[in-house]
């Protein structure tokens, strides 16, 4: 099997389904985390290493990261890669340089990886709230005395997946956290009961904590 073909295998077994919840977007997409994670089995079984690196680079007079997510067969030597870019934002409060270019990193490597990949995610940049632009009046206008913001509808959580549950359980042992305890937290019977919110709440809540000694 050539290089491309086990892109092909990869591209074809590859389910990242969108475990993470923008509470500012009201909508569910993938980390850069959950595609590498949901990839390793698969590279495993088509004798394949991925690997991922960075660079900060100048383009006119802005700072982009630029992230090449690369596929290399073990048996042949074969390479196959893929660039993405993210632009660093020097305006955003409350972050540090280092904060920054980490963030840019974690975009760029995503962009790569979906290309790499063949992945769609239409929604991003994933849990940052959307930049409101002020609206222009004309001259003289008045305000419509029933003009109520309106609140966008969240799409109703969906309930989580064999293979969902599977991380969930995975990653709950690696930190030493008993599952019934996890559910417990969610007031539902078991982890078939939990919906996709939930389930992404949990998996990050779970990846703050220390791995179990």
């Amino acid at each position: 099997m050539g290089i491309y073909e086990k892109l092909l295998t990869l591209q074809a077994k590859l389910k990242v389904p969108k475990g993470q919840y923008s509470d500012f977007g009201g909508y569910y997409y993938r980390s850069c985390e959950d595609i590498t994670e949901a990839a390793k089995p698969l590279l495993v079984e088509v004798k394949a290493v991925l690997l991922l690196t960075d660079e900060v680079v100048v383009i006119g007079n802005r700072t982009y990261v630029k992230a090449v997510a690369k596929l290399i067969d073990t048996e042949s030597n074969g390479v196959v890669e893929v660039d993405g870019y993210a632009r660093e934002d020097e305006s955003q409060k409350g972050k540090d340089v280092a904060q920054i270019t980490g963030s840019c990193s974690s975009y760029a490597r995503k962009y790569a990886l979906n290309g790499l990949f063949a992945l769609d995610d239409a929604k991003d940049a994933d849990a940052l709230p959307p930049v409101q632009q002020p609206a222009e009046k004309p001259a003289g206008s008045q305000k419509p005395a029933n003009n109520a913001k309106r609140q966008p509808t969240a799409k109703p959580a969906g309930k989580v997946t064999s293979y969902q549950m599977g991380q969930l359980q995975a990653l709950a042992k690696q930190k030493g956290v008993a599952v019934d305890s996890v559910v417990a937290g969610y007031k539902i019977n078991n982890l078939q009961d939990m919906d996709t919110k939930q389930w992404a709440q949990a998996m990050n809540s779970l990846r703050k904590r220390a791995d179990a000694q």
